[in-house]
């Protein structure tokens, strides 16, 4: 069993093996490459959590309906993507608008 240690450990009777808050505090986090709110940054994190969720579902998905039809709505999927790409990009070139938000201010409102 794991004692959890308060932040003073003396008085909480945990043993010097066992965590401390001082030992968490002591650790430094390494500086990001990225600067936040960036367009890459943000893709990378968005594509990890998307690839992420879909490699863990795939082998569920498939062992209830089926390698066929998980197959054909895999490509459904890929084609709808494919094409929601290329509005997105059409209404970009014709709006003049460089992100998402900047083409949906100027389409919807």
């Amino acid at each position: 069993d794991v004692e959890v240690c308060s932040q003073n450990s003396t008085t909480s009777g945990c043993s010097s093996s066992n965590w401390s808050h001082s030992m968490i505090s002591s650790f430094t986090i390494p500086r990001a490459k990225f600067r936040r709110g960036g367009i890459l940054p943000t893709a990378i994190c968005l594509s990890k959590a998307a690839i992420g969720a879909g490699v863990l579902s795939v082998a569920a998905h498939g062992a209830q309906v089926g390698a066929v039809y998980q197959f054909a709505c895999l490509v459904l999927g890929a084609l709808l993507t494919l094409a929601s790409i290329r509005m997105i990009a059409n209404a970009s070139v014709e709006t003049g608008c460089w992100s998402y938000e900047d083409i949906c201010e100027e389409l919807f409102h």
